[in-house]
């Protein structure tokens, strides 16, 4: 039984799930959406015939995912569809491409620093490479149904 501050709970939020449904870069709220429309609620979703699927942008320290999915959704060609997906990808947002669950995005940031090692009387430069994540824009994983039901976070 999960306690009360669990984020997990049911199919969605198993991390299996969670990673089947992105790039294996970063997530992908179209790939998650699209899948829960298909195979949960059984909705038919069609490309249009001279419509192409578009990469999304990586999410940037000033550029969202979710700001990517609404610049997107201005087009009314793929404004349907992603009414219908849109939402169920955006409300599982705040887990990352593992499962894991997250707050904030991340960036992977490389430090490299010159030290000097003094060894048997010698004194020799070298390089330290630090190699981390940090944490860069706050996720926004809020969103509403089409009929403007907001999805909560419970």
């Amino acid at each position: 039984m999960l306690d009360k501050e669990s984020r997990r709970g049911g199919l969605l939020t198993q991390a299996g799930i969670l990673m089947m449904t992105t790039n294996g870069e970063f997530t992908n709220p179209f790939y998650r959406g699209a899948w829960v429309a298909q195979s949960i609620y059984g909705l038919e979703l069609k490309l249009p015939a001279n419509q192409e699927i578009e990469a999304l942008k990586a999410p940037t320290e000033t550029f969202t995912i979710k700001d990517s999915i609404n610049e997107h959704r201005n087009n009314p060609q793929c404004a349907s569809c992603h009414s219908k997906m849109d939402p169920f990808g955006l409300a599982m947002e705040n887990f990352d491409v593992l499962g894991r669950y997250r707050e904030n995005y991340q960036k992977f940031v490389v430090t490299k620093t010159t030290i000097e090692v003094t060894a048997e009387g010698k004194t020799k430069k070298t390089e330290r490479i630090s190699r981390k994540f940090e944490p860069t824009t706050k996720v926004d994983a809020s969103t509403s149904h089409r009929d403007g039901r907001p999805i909560v976070d419970n």
